[in-house]
């Protein structure tokens, strides 16, 4: 019995650490997506490749 304990613990610490991961991804995404917006880089690659300004 102490074997299938091991495994649901293990198998619970994989599952946090790869959401905790993902979780810190996407801050991590949302804070370069919100410094390219302050520092206006998105406008000069959407002038550059020709797309629409968003706002």
């Amino acid at each position: 019995m102490t074997y299938p304990m091991w495994g649901i613990a293990v198998g619970l610490a994989l599952m946090f650490g790869v959401s905790l991961r993902r979780y810190r991804r996407s801050l991590q995404r949302k804070q370069e997506i919100r410094w390219l917006d302050e520092h206006h880089v998105l406008d000069r690659l959407r002038r550059h490749l020709g797309l629409p300004l968003a706002k």
